[in-house]
């Protein structure tokens, strides 16, 4: 279809990839059931615009909550959730490996907010 998406990598593999590229990491905390991560992902992530300005400032990390489907999350994904202190879904966490600094932004505040976020990364 030639639209612009979301590449995202699993944690572990979007570290090394943050790492490889020095670009901050975008962390997109999410579940299955969260009605409003549906909503960021039509209204943000899908937009071929946002996403590929996204794609350009970040790597994009998917962490995905599994507790309702499975009982139990994989060890980094809890890793994660622990280090920011994830109560809620959605949750955006922009880290900067390289400062050992992150901003964060907690639930869905409609297209514009969370494009504000992403763009206060811009070098």
């Amino acid at each position: 279809s030639g639209t612009e998406t979301i590449s995202w990598l699993p944690p572990a593999e979007g570290q090394k990839e943050s790492q490889r590229t020095h670009k901050p990491i975008l962390y997109d905390f999410t579940a299955h059931w969260c009605g409003y991560c549906k909503l960021m992902d039509q209204a943000v992530f899908e937009k071929a615009d946002d996403a590929k300005q996204i794609t350009r400032l970040y790597v994009p990390v998917v962490v995905m909550d599994e507790r309702r489907e499975t009982g139990t999350n994989s060890k980094d994904v809890s890793d994660l959730q622990v280090k920011y202190q994830v109560r809620g879904y959605p949750t955006l966490v922009v880290e900067y490996p390289d400062k050992n600094e992150s901003r964060v932004l907690v639930g869905y505040q409609g297209e514009p907010a969370i494009m504000a976020f992403i763009n206060q990364g811009k070098p």
